[in-house]
């Protein structure tokens, strides 16, 4: 299983590289998935649904990841707001 930090990823590069991942058969973990941001307008929001039936997103690290290896993928570059910023929960 791979586990991916969102803590400052962009949402679409991240949703693209997870897919892809998920594509060729890894179990994906997503962590920080409320640190992750947005970039760009809602109209050009959409992901493949099938590629999503791999992949979890945790709010924060579980204690079964937290020892575990992370791969960040940060855009420090543009403007973005954070999925905790527009999340219900």
């Amino acid at each position: 299983m791979k586990i991916i930090d969102g803590k400052g990823a962009v949402l679409g590069r991240l949703a693209s590289y997870v897919a892809k991942e998920s594509l060729k058969g890894e179990e994906i973990a997503v962590v920080n998935c409320d640190e992750i941001i947005i970039t760009g307008t809602k109209a050009n929001e959409g992901v493949g649904r099938n590629a999503f039936k791999k992949i979890k997103c945790y709010r924060e690290i579980p204690k079964e990841f937290e020892s575990a290896k992370k791969i960040e993928i940060k855009d420090e570059k543009r403007k973005f707001i954070k999925i905790s910023e527009v999340s219900t929960n």
